[in-house]
C-alpha cells in the first residue's frame, strides 16, 4: 500500500490540521466545528470558534461553545472542512429551529 510521504500514523496524523477548521464527531452523537489549536498523543484536542451543529433533515442550527477540551476518547471522526463546497441544508436560527421545525416535520427534538 503506497502512503503519502510523509505519513503519520495514528493521532498524530491530526497534526497536519492545526489552525484548520475541522468537523469534529463525538461518541454521543454531538457535532462540533471549531479550529484545531491543540492536540497531544492521545488525541485531545483544543478547538477554537467552536459552534455545535444539530442538523434535522435539511435543516441545522449552530450553538457558539467557545473553546473546548475534548477528550480523544470520545473523538469518532475528525476532518478539514472546505466551506467552498455547498451543502444544501439551510440554517435556521437556534429558537426557530428548536420551536418550528419539528413541528413542521411532526416530531420532537
Amino acid at each position: 500500500m503506497d502512503l503519502p510521504d510523509p505519513y503519520l500514523p495514528g493521532a498524530i496524523s491530526l497534526f497536519e490540521q492545526l489552525d484548520k477548521k475541522l468537523l469534529v464527531v463525538l461518541r454521543d452523537g454531538r457535532k462540533l466545528i471549531g479550529y484545531l489549536r491543540s492536540i497531544d498523543q492521545f488525541a485531545n484536542l483544543i478547538l477554537e470558534d467552536v459552534v455545535e451543529r444539530t442538523f434535522v433533515e435539511k435543516y441545522f442550527c449552530e450553538t457558539g461553545q467557545g473553546f473546548m477540551l475534548i477528550r480523544g476518547e470520545n473523538v469518532e471522526l475528525a476532518g478539514e472542512i472546505d466551506d467552498s463546497i455547498p451543502t444544501g441544508l439551510t440554517q435556521v436560527r437556534e429558537s426557530i429551529f428548536h420551536e418550528h421545525i419539528p413541528r413542521i416535520l411532526g416530531f420532537m427534538l
